[in-house]
């Protein structure tokens, strides 16, 4: 039976008596019904999320791991060879798109039987040269500084200005900034598990997207 509703009654019914509101309070208690082959819904979002966010801060974690000592290694020798080779390097890949980069890993030989490995690996690439340029902007920063001179000054060797004075200060703002990178680490994500056919959440939103 259809009833007109107005005012707070209406905005409640809203919320609650909707079919989109229904469906909303489901997904808030797990209560995601079954897929169109009869398979429980929050069972299979929840090994595709495994994999998902396994990809996502494996991949966070060695871009981070890969970008710390090249910034630094970039900012140590500013304005050189080296330094523009790295950056360079890093802003070729952050360019190149996610397909682009999981084609050339299948040309160069990229095994089928370990997808999810070369997925961390091309989405690692994929989100390097943020803290990698961070790093450097950074560090740079650091070796430039007042107490830096000064223990050089004292005499103190490169390896310990560049790794106890300057590292130990430069790398926190990039650590606190990984959070940033999530959405488009989401977005290639996606992607990739796309090209390397891992059942994840973004090949379910694709098929999702697929069958309305």
């Amino acid at each position: 039976m259809y009833q007109a509703l107005s005012g707070a009654d209406r905005v409640g019914a809203v919320a609650v008596e909707t079919r989109y509101g229904k469906w909303v309070y489901e997904v808030l208690w797990l209560q995601m019904g079954t897929d169109h082959q009869g398979r429980a819904v929050r069972d299979d979002f929840s090994a595709r999320a495994k994999l998902t966010f396994t990809l996502l801060l494996v991949a966070l974690a060695l871009a981070h791991a890969v970008a710390v000592p090249l910034g630094s290694l970039a900012a140590w020798r500013r304005g050189s060879w080296l330094d523009r080779l790295v950056t360079g390097t890093v802003l070729l890949t952050h360019a190149a798109s996610p397909a682009v980069l999981a084609t050339l890993a299948f040309q160069l030989g990229a095994p089928l039987s370990a997808p999810l490995g070369w997925a961390v690996v091309v989405l690692a690439l994929v989100l390097l040269a943020e803290p990698t340029c961070h790093q450097r902007s950074q560090l740079a920063a650091v070796l430039v500084a007042d107490h830096v001179r000064a223990a050089a000054a004292r005499g103190a060797g490169p390896l310990r200005i560049a790794v106890v004075h300057g590292l130990r200060n430069a790398m926190l703002p990039v650590v606190t900034r990984a959070a940033l990178e999530l959405p488009l680490a989401v977005t290639a994500c996606f992607v990739l598990e796309r090209a390397f056919s891992i059942p994840g959440l973004g090949e379910a939103t694709l098929e999702a997207v697929a069958r309305h």
